[in-house]
């Protein structure tokens, strides 16, 4: 073969290792030659005709979905959902084996969005109904064409395919082309609402002679892109519970199409890779985990400036990713959202397609009551799953660009209505993207910036824009925040975050915060801080959306039938300070707010401690709350209530801790930060109470029936009493 090879002309030898290349990209991926292929097949069509006639629950939602359509007189100038509307449209005419009034509605409907409206034009100038509405719009086209293509006259195949191929490139090409932007990035959104649609064109005008070239170029670069850079990313952030850094918002435009995506491919490449995808296994916990008690998802990241819930789009996902994985989480929130609801109707058509009622859901009350997610770095912990139940968030993790914020070390805290809240409010006041530090529960080591400022300068966090996947985010510009630790137990949910990298260094150097919630109704904050020059204030932040009232040390936060009281224990003197956000435009009405406070002293090293406490709003006072600090000076904590707690200021506590308490009655002592597993003596005023194991993370529990004088001495570390298995093939009677 060399022989032959170097007697060839330089050109023809280009051109044969060029073609060689081009088969060997498409050489991983097998398309369904034969229509349909996008989402379903020949094979499926019966069924689908059958359950959506006879089958319930699919009858009454395609009854539902039909319904809908016959309503629709005129095509909607609204080209957010202009595409839904041809989806649904083309999956009545399916059904109901091709009638001529529906197929007659199909054309209606494309020629008026292309012809009359100008959708093409409307792309290239940046329309945004047009332009965040292209997915829908692709994949309506798409189904058009490949759904009915046996009754498609030659020509009309043509006008629809020419529709898709310019639609496709017009979209492409207002976002910047086929070679991707910092907006387009593995990380972002974008690149999986826009790049990602490729493979719905690519295979819908596969050998269909309309630009076989450019179908072609578009199922290699997708197929390329789900190897080397979605799929890689989409496991990393994911990690082994899911999860998607850019929040309960934007993760719809990412992974609800990208799921779509995922399935098509499935279907129309003959490629199924939704094992591969592990990160988008555990997407729908995370959601559940991430919804408060009202229904409301979290506002972390971009979401939306007003309480938003679940909506069609997770409906479609959930409904894919329960089918696909076999996933109770996914099935229990398909089962939550109604596809007939009026404002769900787009769901409705996937619902067909994907719901499978076999599929157990999870129940709540069996699950744990709180997660950690270690992709994004967030822990959800909660009382209980009722609606009435206490819920928060702590968040420090990778920063990994697009909507992201700068809120490593943040938290929220909502009891019957959100109390701590984020203030990063996406659209609602100035600026419109609040990604700065200064709107999060976390830490300013000087001044906040100005009011329309999407930064804080040097006082604030950093973020870092990787534009491909990053194979070792520990090692990269992007380890901004850590989960140090994290525990779960029916009485308490503790985690630790490490902020110290999110920080320019010449502003601060170590930021340990330890967050401990004892349920169900307190929570102790531990921040450790250290900084190279005593030149700038560092500045503790606490958002709410209404006016606090601030007495002394003491901050109270009422929002609705919900209450937080705050009880500043270190420093020992600071100032208070409340500061309008955007007054008059909050999420739940009054005004939004940032408290921030500042020791008197500065100092290099810094410790604030906080002591909070979350009830109903017609509790008009916080439980009498001491500071408690150990004879080392190492321990400190509260006496709140009747709990007693105790955390190390600078790692783990000592062999031996010694601390008094000044109360009467029972008391629930909860030590941290001691020795993992230890076995520990403890005294109560010099006689031995109890011999107790701390857990994994070093959290020592007990109770008393008053104060005293309290000696905790470790003895040991409590051994594996796990008796070992018997040898191969010795019969146990």
């Amino acid at each position: 073969m060399k022989g032959k090879l170097s007697n060839l002309p330089l050109v023809i030898f280009i051109l044969l290792v060029l073609q060689s290349l081009s088969n060997t990209a498409e050489a991983s991926f097998s398309m369904v030659s034969s229509h349909p292929r996008i989402l379903i097949t020949s094979n499926d069509i019966v069924s689908i005709r059958n359950k959506c006639q006879t089958i319930s629950p699919y009858r009454e939602v395609y009854t539902a979905l039909k319904g809908k359509v016959d309503g629709w007189s005129t095509p909607t100038t609204n080209r957010y959902i202009i595409g839904s509307q041809i989806q649904a449209i083309v999956f009545v005419t399916l059904v109901e084996n091709y009638n001529a009034t529906y197929l007659n509605k199909v054309d209606q409907w494309i020629t008026n969005l292309f012809e009359t409206q100008g959708a093409i034009n409307l792309a290239l100038s940046g329309d945004d109904g047009t332009i965040w509405g292209s997915a829908d719009t692709i994949l309506g086209l798409a189904v058009a064409y490949d759904w009915l293509y046996p009754i498609l006259s030659p020509a009309k195949r043509i006008q629809y395919g020419t529709y898709l191929r310019d639609f496709q490139n017009a979209v492409i090409t207002e976002q910047g082309g086929m070679t991707r932007d910092g907006s387009r990035s593995d990380y972002a959104n974008q690149f999986y609402y826009f790049d990602g649609m490729l493979s719905i064109t690519g295979m819908t005008l596969y050998n269909e002679g309309i630009d076989d070239p450019l179908a072609l170029t578009y199922l290699n670069t997708f197929d390329n892109y789900l190897h080397s850079n979605m799929i890689p990313t989409i496991n990393q952030v994911g990690g082994n519970d899911g999860g998607w850094h850019e929040g309960l918002g934007y993760v719809d435009r990412a992974m609800t199409y990208f799921s779509l995506q995922l399935e098509a491919w499935r279907v129309g490449a003959r490629q199924d890779l939704f094992s591969q995808t592990t990160g988008l296994k555990g997407l729908n916990k995370w959601l559940l985990y991430s919804t408060q008690p009202d229904g409301n998802v979290v506002n972390i990241a971009d979401v939306s400036g007003w309480p938003t819930g679940w909506g069609e789009q997770i409906g479609r996902r959930s409904a894919l990713l329960g089918a696909r994985y076999q996933d109770g989480f996914s099935q229990y929130i398909a089962n939550s959202i109604s596809p007939t609801a009026s404002a769900n109707w787009p769901y409705m058509v996937f619902y067909l397609l994907w719901y499978d009622p076999s599929i157990a859901a999870i129940n709540p009350s069996n699950i744990d009551t709180a997660q950690h997610f270690d992709g994004i770095g967030w822990v959800s912990m909660r009382d209980n799953w009722s609606a009435s139940a206490t819920f928060a968030m702590f968040y420090s993790g990778n920063y990994y660009f697009g909507h992201q914020h700068y809120d490593q070390n943040s938290f929220m805290i909502f009891k019957n209505a959100p109390l701590a809240i984020d203030n990063g409010i996406y659209n609602v006041g100035s600026p419109n993207y609040k990604t700065a530090t200064r709107f999060h529960n976390t830490i300013l080591v000087g001044s906040p910036g100005t009011d329309t400022a999407s930064d804080d300068g040097s006082a604030g966090q950093t973020g870092a824009s990787p534009m491909y996947y990053i194979s070792d985010p520990e090692t990269s510009n992007s380890d901004k925040g850590d989960i140090l630790l994290f525990e779960n137990d029916p009485s308490f949910t503790y985690t630790v975050g490490d902020a110290s990298k999110a920080y320019n260094t010449n502003r601060l150097t170590t930021y340990i915060r330890k967050f401990l919630y004892i349920k169900p109704d307190c929570f102790i904050i531990l921040d450790r801080l250290v900084v190279p020059s005593t030149t700038y204030p560092i500045r503790w932040l606490l958002q709410s959306d209404n006016a606090p009232v601030i007495s002394g040390s003491e901050i109270t936060i009422t929002n609705g039938t919900g209450r937080l009281f705050s009880k500043t224990l270190l420093p020992n003197s600071v100032g208070i300070s409340v500061n309008a956000v955007f007054s008059g435009m909050a999420q739940y009405g009054g005004g939004n707010y940032r408290i921030e406070e500042v020791p008197i002293v500065n100092k290099s090293e810094e410790y604030f401690l906080h002591a909070l406490w979350v009830t109903d709003s017609v509790v008009a006072a916080m439980p009498t709350t001491q500071l408690l600090t150990s004879a080392s000076g190492n321990l400190v904590g509260a006496l709140i209530s009747n709990y007693v707690t105790l955390l190390s200021k600078n790692g783990t506590g000592a062999t031996q801790e010694t601390y008094s308490v000044t109360a009467t009655g029972a008391l629930k002592h909860l030590i941290g930060d001691l020795t993992s597993d230890g076995l520990y003596n403890i005294y109560h005023n010099g006689n031995l109470l109890i011999a107790k194991a701390a857990s994994k993370s070093g959290v020592l529990q007990f109770s008393t029936n008053n104060g005293g004088i309290f000696n905790l001495v470790l003895v040991g570390v409590q051994e594996d009493l796990t008796p070992p298995a018997p040898p191969a093939r010795l019969i146990v009677q």
